[in-house]
């Protein structure tokens, strides 16, 4: 109705928690800190930070900060980036790190989104932990793609994608089931309807390789792995990458 106004229900008449702040709602019986924590899946006392402080601090060598911290794992259920999240929170850091090179950084922007980060780490001597930091730390996109996205193909050509979708319709051009171009369809349309394209608009670099693939795939038919020369190729001009 107009003119009458709601009641106000004030503030709730708190009541002492187990914690011992005395700011606890009377319907639950805990605070705000106490209603958060009861929600989360992993719990930390004292002793677990004791624990994994005495990791941190009284490791001898990598193998054996990685038994302990192995140890306090199987004692509790946890998982090990559980473990480090918390070393982190409690501002702890080991002094058994193996700093990034700009040699290694170079190879993961490199291989970033063309091969796992599982196979990268295992090609640079590290982590899978410390290669995925590293990856978003750059904010590098690494979900592995086949083939080549509407965007990277634009950029190839140096067309809108206008143009792209008038090829698509026309059936010049078609994607696989995953909405992606392959490249062995890039090369297809490079040979049936050349007379459509701007050579000198294309990239390089990508244009160089894919003909020498083709020209080398009719000299022999042996098995090759078509796309990753011309995708490195890409990769290494200024500003220029197809890791999506």
């Amino acid at each position: 109705m107009e003119g009458v106004r709601p009641v106000s229900q004030g503030k709730p008449k708190y009541v002492p928690c187990a914690c011992g702040s005395d700011r606890a709602y009377p319907g639950t019986g805990k605070c705000r800190a106490c209603t958060a924590d009861s929600f989360r899946k992993y719990h930390f006392t004292d002793a677990t930070d004791k624990a994994i402080r005495g990791a941190y601090s009284d490791a001898t060598s990598r193998k054996d900060f990685s038994k302990r911290v192995e140890a306090i794992c199987k004692a509790h259920g946890w998982p090990r980036h559980v473990i480090y999240f918390r070393a982190q929170t409690l501002g702890l850091t080991n002094g058994f790190r193996n700093p990034w090179s700009a040699k290694d950084i170079g190879y993961l922007k490199l291989h970033a989104g063309t091969k796992s980060l599982d196979r990268i780490a295992q090609e640079l001597g590290r982590s899978y932990e410390s290669t995925k930091a590293q990856a978003s730390a750059l904010r590098l996109k690494t979900k592995v793609w086949t083939g080549y996205s509407l965007r990277d193909v634009c950029e190839l050509f140096s067309i809108h994608r206008r143009k792209l979708w008038d090829w698509s319709k026309l059936g010049w051009l078609t994607v696989d089931a995953e909405g992606r171009y392959t490249h062995a369809a890039l090369q297809r349309f490079l040979r049936d309807h050349m007379d459509v394209i701007d050579l000198r608009r294309i990239e390089p670099n990508w244009l160089k390789e894919t003909l020498r693939e083709m020209l080398a795939r009719v000299e022999d038919d042996g098995p090759r792995h078509e796309g990753n020369g011309a995708r490195e190729a890409m990769n290494q001009t200024p500003g220029r990458s197809l890791a999506c």
